[in-house]
Parts: structure tokens; sequence; C-alpha cells
């Protein structure tokens, strides 16, 4: 096992026994630090993890973002570990996708990587440079690598670690937002 696969697996345990009145605090903290991002209030077009499991709750966000008249679109898995953006008009346009992981409307619109403005990034465990590690598939590395606005990620505090092990295909994010 490398050292990524030993953090993810300390990372999954470690979110697992996390309290879940903790997690809600979390995710509350987490979604007031990201609104209040200039970058965040400037971006028209949010790019956003659905989240699943022990992730940093993204159902609220998602919500208020649309609330706040932005273009919303989420993650579409697809073949060769490469995802698009699929815009969504409300929580009720998400399906059931890859890995069971919810996304948006087969027959939705997809938007292109140069339209988004800002991203929020999922993680199992991230460090503060903005590296993080996920679940090893590199669907957001390649997605970044094509990616020029603003990204961050949400990580609980329990997660943050002092380094991810980055190697020249990890892609980082602008900035790392730990509740």
């Amino acid at each position: 096992m490398n050292e990524k696969d030993e953090m993810r697996a300390w990372a999954l345990r470690t979110a697992g026994e996390i309290p879940e009145r903790r997690r809600t605090e979390s995710d509350l903290a987490a979604m007031r630090a990201l609104f209040a991002l200039e970058s965040f209030k400037a971006a028209k077009t949010i790019f956003c993890y659905v989240s699943v499991g022990n992730e940093v709750s993204t159902r609220a966000i998602l919500e208020a973002a649309i609330g706040l008249q932005k273009t919303v679109c989420v993650p579409r898995c697809l073949t060769e570990y490469t995802m698009e953006a699929v815009a969504i008009g409300s929580i009720d346009d998400l399906e059931n996708g890859m890995y069971g992981i919810p996304t948006g409307k087969q027959d939705g619109h997809v938007i292109p990587v140069s339209m988004i403005d800002f991203t929020v990034l999922p993680c199992l465990c991230a460090d503060a440079r903005g590296y993080r590690i996920g679940y090893g598939k590199g669907y957001y590395d390649r997605f970044l690598a094509d990616y020029k606005g603003f990204s961050a990620v949400l990580c609980r505090k329990e997660l943050l670690v002092e380094q991810v092990p980055a190697e020249p295909h990890d892609q980082k994010a602008d900035f790392v937002i730990a509740t």
C-alpha cells in the first residue's frame, strides 16, 4: 500500500468516527466560509460536487447558490475517468449517476469548463497548500488541468493533514476551507 492509499484509508476511517452533530456544525461553517469568499460572491457559474457519505455536505450550498441566481452545475462522471459539468435548476434535478453519486439529469445542459468561474472540490483529506486526496480515480485532477477559474476544497478540520503527497499530475485548489 502506498502513502496515498494509507492516507486515504486513514481519512475514510477518521471521517466515519466524526459524530453527526460535529459533521452538521462543520457543514454549516463550510457553507458560511464559502459564501463569504469574494470570488464566490462574484462568480456567475458554480461547479460543485454533490456530497456522499461523510463528505462535507453540499446540498444546502447547491440550493442557496441556485437561490442566488447563479448557474449551478454538478459533475457527471464519464468513461476514461473524465467528467462534465451539468447544469441543475433544483436539487430535484439530481439523479443517480456512476458510482451511485448523484448527478445532473441525463438530458441536462452541459456547461463548458471555460464558462465556470468557481469550483467547489471534495476531499477525503487535504493539506493547507490545497492538495487533496479523493477516492483515487483522478477525475478532479483531470478536470482542473483544463480549468482556469477559482477553486476551493471543503475539508473537515479533523481531516486536514500536514502534507498530502503530491505527484506531478496532482492539481491543487486555490483555497482550503477547513471547518
